[in-house]
């Protein structure tokens, strides 16, 4: 009892996205076991709207996000920012000259399914120049999957422009640089707004809260 009370046993429930995941949770978990070596601590990874959803009905203490509108239901803690842009492999013929918002629409594209909401913004921002929505050959409900596909086709894509920065990306992908076309978001962690959080709950948030940003920015 005393080793619950002090957060040094217990369980947390965590959903995520794929690429929180991979920059966030593995340092966020070592640090944890160092406090807490009795603590367990479960993981989901999935569609943010399926995890905003799966959060208020209790399913987990916490989920690391993408923050949008308030959401009377939940508190929010704010990590780091983000922006999502449109992506081509290096060797794509679209980087043959200036571009505009129409001329992305000359080309197919691999995009993450309509259910998920940065599909939703990215649609809306051609619709809002009174475009036509890009054409998705390609759709896939992680956007984690989408440079692979990309590198290896001659289609156009949205992602993170911090996963376009990693090492092993940023060498075969290439942003086009478009203002219009550029959605920024902001990452963060929230919670239940009337939810009952452990003691071990409260440290894992409290480390990502004090880790997260660091991690994020790598």
């Amino acid at each position: 009892i005393d080793d619950f009370a002090k957060g040094a046993s217990g369980t947390v429930r965590i959903g995520t996205g794929m690429i929180s995941a991979e920059l966030l949770l593995p340092e966020v978990c070592s640090v944890l076991r160092q406090q807490a070596r009795e603590a367990r601590i479960e993981v989901t990874i999935g569609m943010m709207d399926d995890l905003r959803a799966a959060l208020k009905e209790g399913e987990f203490d916490m989920i690391v996000t993408t923050l949008g509108e308030v959401d009377a239901d939940l508190i929010s803690y704010p990590l780091v920012d983000d922006d999502i842009v449109v992506v081509a492999r290096k060797s794509h013929k679209v980087f043959g000259g200036p571009v505009k918002m129409e001329d992305l629409l000359d080309y197919d594209w691999a995009l993450p399914s309509r259910s998920q909401q940065l599909r939703r913004r990215l649609d809306a921002a051609f619709e809002a120049r009174h475009l036509p929505r890009p054409n998705a050959k390609i759709e896939v409900n992680s956007i984690s999957l989408l440079p692979a596909i990309v590198e290896r086709t001659d289609l156009l894509s949205f992602i993170s422009r911090r996963q376009l920065a990693r090492k092993r990306w940023a060498s075969r992908l290439r942003e086009i640089p478009l203002k219009e076309s550029t959605i920024h978001r902001r990452f963060g962690v929230q919670c239940r707004g009337n939810g009952y959080l452990s003691p071990v709950a409260r440290l894992f948030l409290e480390v990502l809260h004090t880790r997260g940003p660091k991690l994020l920015h790598m």
